[in-house]
């Protein structure tokens, strides 16, 4: 069960525990989930997303929004678009092998 945090033991995804998410009478879990509806000025809905994932949930739905949104890109390639994630603890960036990385060199 990962739902909860169990003291000194690190879940499934690899993330420390989180001592506002041990395991507590009557106390539900922490969620990443964030089932989301946009709509335009008018309130019609024009895209309703929601993600598996775990602790990716909120990154992967931002950056699908993103694409699709600010990019134009259609539904199918904003889902499959190279991402990135950082879960804060632990402290590094996930990048996909593709993701467009700027360039390191110097200009001149």
């Amino acid at each position: 069960m990962d739902d909860f945090s169990t003291p000194g033991k690190k879940n499934t995804f690899g993330v420390e525990p989180s001592q506002s998410n041990y395991i507590e009478p009557r106390k539900r879990p922490m969620s990443s989930m964030s089932p989301s509806i946009f709509v335009d000025h008018k309130g019609i809905p024009h895209l309703v997303v929601g993600a598996s994932g775990g602790t990716k949930i909120t990154t992967a739905i931002s950056l699908v929004v993103m694409n699709y949104l600010w990019f134009n890109r259609t539904l199918s390639e904003a889902v499959v678009e190279p991402r990135l994630h950082h879960q804060l603890l632990p402290d590094y960036i996930r990048i996909d092998k593709d993701f467009p990385c700027p360039s390191t060199s110097k200009q001149d």
